[in-house]
């Protein structure tokens, strides 16, 4: 119990500290479990605190884009989310033909008032930073600029890196710290500057905390 309080709280708490105005960038040492769905564990996953956090922000009337780095889909949170006009879901994985969850293709785009408001981007094993950027500049960006929402909420897993053990992206640190300053700047331009970030997944113990 103590356990779900600092995870699926302390995301709460970073939700409603940008609701509230207290904070424009908030990051949380924790949380990230986006592969539990709505009555389903999965993926080491058993509470979905970014879909609490989204949910908070939504229901003060915001709109919500939600972005995943981890180098799993993004699922849980893209199915909880599916039929929702307020939140935009952009994950970008490595393709699911290859690597758990085994979702998160291009043809998963949501439904009813939420059709067109989920993207995925599959990246075939041991895509490099510099196509990961190219990625981010051609699709997040202008898919931000059209929906315009009223903070970021973003799933920063570390398991991309080219050293993780569970999986075969092939990105650096520097390209890391790239892909962060690149999302600071999307909220400065497309977010009025809100931007909550979570921890996630990463499996390399010398990698991952140098990440964060």
């Amino acid at each position: 119990a103590e356990g779900a309080r600092y995870q699926a709280g302390g995301t709460l708490l970073a939700a409603r500290l940008l609701v509230e105005e207290k904070a424009k960038r908030v990051l949380q040492l924790g949380g990230g479990f986006h592969h539990a769905h709505k009555n389903l564990a999965a993926g080491f996953c058993i509470y979905n605190d970014l879909a609490l956090a989204i949910k908070e922000m939504s229901n003060h009337g915001w709109h919500v884009a939600y972005i995943d780095v981890d180098v799993h889909h993004g699922d849980g949170v893209q199915e909880i989310f599916y039929s929702d006009g307020q939140v935009m879901t952009i994950s970008l994985h490595e393709s699911g033909e290859y690597l758990f969850p085994g979702t998160g293709f291009i043809h998963e785009l949501g439904q009813g008032m939420g059709r067109s408001l989920k993207l995925n981007v599959p990246l075939d094993p041991f895509t490099e930073g510099e196509s990961y950027l190219e990625v981010m500049n051609g699709i997040i960006e202008p898919a931000l600029r059209w929906f315009r929402p009223d903070a970021l909420v973003v799933m920063v897993g570390a398991d991309a890196h080219f050293s993780d053990p569970l999986a075969d992206l092939m990105l650096t640190t520097i390209d890391y710290e790239n892909i962060f300053r690149r999302i600071l700047g999307f909220a400065e331009n497309y977010s009025k500057g809100r931007v909550m970030f979570t921890l996630g997944g990463g499996y390399s113990l010398s990698a991952t905390p140098r990440i964060w």
